[in-house]
């Protein structure tokens, strides 16, 4: 980056949050922005309540510590950062002292277009046991994302709501998704 801006070459870095660009040092005399999409630490601490013991929990709050503290190395190189969520935004301020004026939110989009045509009809024809009381999660399906938290707030619903329904969509580890079936079935919102 330094050679490239003594040559005048760049007008502004942008640097998306990964393990490698936590070791960069950037050059003061090209702007740079950084893109958050969540902090480790704040991870870490949404899956406590999700191991089994002690060492495991002070492993990922660690592990998450120590990664958070990278992070706000690399951002407080950086002119302004840009959060994905308002949640994100709160959690750089807070754990990473960024003053709000720092940060804009500006959320992660789709291309709208590709889904505007959708055919409902395929939709219920290929899973005709949803009702059009479909509660639907989409995404990669790992602890983090909060999942078992949403089967029995689910249950819930399904106990209030007659014929509520709910699919979860999504890829993950074989023993997850098991698991995450087994909490269904427990929760009497399984399918089988």
């Amino acid at each position: 980056v330094s050679s490239l801006a003594r040559g005048g070459r760049i007008d502004i870095v942008h640097v998306a949050f990964d393990y490698p660009t936590f070791f960069v040092r950037l050059d003061k005399r090209v702007p740079c922005v950084a893109t958050v999409h969540h902090l480790h630490k704040v991870e870490a601490l949404s899956m406590l309540p999700f191991q089994r013991n002690a060492l495991q929990k002070g492993a990922l709050l660690l592990k998450g510590s120590i990664l958070t503290s990278l992070e706000g190395r690399l951002v407080r190189q950086c002119a302004g950062v840009i959060a994905v969520s308002r949640f994100t935004a709160e959690s750089v301020r807070k754990h990473l002292s960024v003053q709000p004026g720092r940060i804009s939110v500006v959320q992660n989009g789709i291309e709208a277009a590709e889904f505007e045509d959708g055919d409902p009809e395929r939709f219920r024809s290929e899973f005709p046991r949803l009702s059009e009381k479909l509660a639907l999660c989409v995404g990669r399906l790992e602890r983090s994302k909060g999942l078992d938290y949403l089967i029995p707030a689910f249950a819930s619903v399904a106990s209030r709501v007659e014929g509520a329904t709910m699919a979860i969509v999504g890829g993950g580890s074989e023993s997850y998704v098991d698991d995450l079936k087994a909490r269904a079935r427990m929760a009497g919102v399984g399918d089988g």
